[in-house]
């Protein structure tokens, strides 16, 4: 049986990066948090291989790797 369904979209406004745990030279746990319309979610992210080793001494790049995975854009 098919459905048809209509997407729901909702306005994220807010991301904020809690925690970073390292496990030096293997991985690193990202806890985050959104808000937006009616919305609350947050949840952990693990970022190993090429991605950790990519982070070198740029923060911004958690945060961009963040969005990212999450599937959003910045504004």
């Amino acid at each position: 049986m098919e459905q048809n369904i209509k997407p729901i979209t909702k306005t994220l406004t807010g991301l904020t990066i809690n925690a970073v745990s390292v496990v030096l030279d293997t991985e690193a746990f990202v806890t985050f948090s959104m808000i937006g319309d009616e919305v609350g979610f947050s949840g952990q992210l693990v970022m190993s291989g090429e991605a950790y080793e990519a982070w070198g001494n740029d923060d911004e790049y958690v945060l961009n790797w963040t969005m990212e995975q999450l599937g959003v854009e910045p504004a």
